[in-house]
């Protein structure tokens, strides 16, 4: 039995999707810090924070998305006969 997994598409795809979604959390952050009022005055510092929390909401969509097809293989990979990952938990006999 395998120990690692083979760094796929998905994996690698998730992994710069964290990584751009953690910079655009601090640039967010430190945003709303310095301008908390710039959103109910209808500043443009304020666009750009509703902007930015746009962006962040679909990447946090997509990195769902990734998740799910992580955990939950696609049918049609199934057919073709790729392994799975993971072992059945053994059975208790109480």
């Amino acid at each position: 039995m395998r120990a690692y997994r083979k760094l796929t598409g998905i994996f690698k795809g998730k992994a710069s999707l964290s990584v751009t979604l953690f910079s655009l959390e601090v640039a967010t952050v430190i945003l709303w810090a310095t301008n908390r009022e710039a959103l109910l005055n209808r500043e443009p510092f304020g666009w750009l924070y509703f902007a930015l929390v746009i962006v962040m909401t679909a990447l946090v969509t997509s990195l769902g998305k990734l998740g799910g097809q992580l955990v939950f293989r696609s049918r049609k990979r199934l057919k073709k006969g790729l392994k799975e990952f993971s072992t059945p938990a053994p059975r208790c006999n109480a």
